[in-house]
């Protein structure tokens, strides 16, 4: 079957920010493509770009080998 439509991470990424501490230390996301590496990798650049607290989560970002 098909998807009706797509739906990114940014709610749970955003909930999950809010909540980190430095205690927590330096924090990776480790994305699952499933939508494809293309669109995966727009939606870490879209999120990254706007006013997200990135100095609390590091690593919102497309790692490469």
């Amino acid at each position: 079957g098909k998807l009706f439509g797509n739906a990114g991470p940014d709610r749970f990424v955003d909930r999950l920010v809010s909540c980190l501490t430095e205690a927590h230390g330096d924090i990776r996301l480790h994305v699952f493509p499933f939508g494809g590496i293309a669109q995966s990798v727009e939606w870490v650049a879209h999120y990254r770009s706007r006013n997200a607290p990135q100095d609390r989560i590091s690593a919102v970002r497309a790692d490469r080998p």
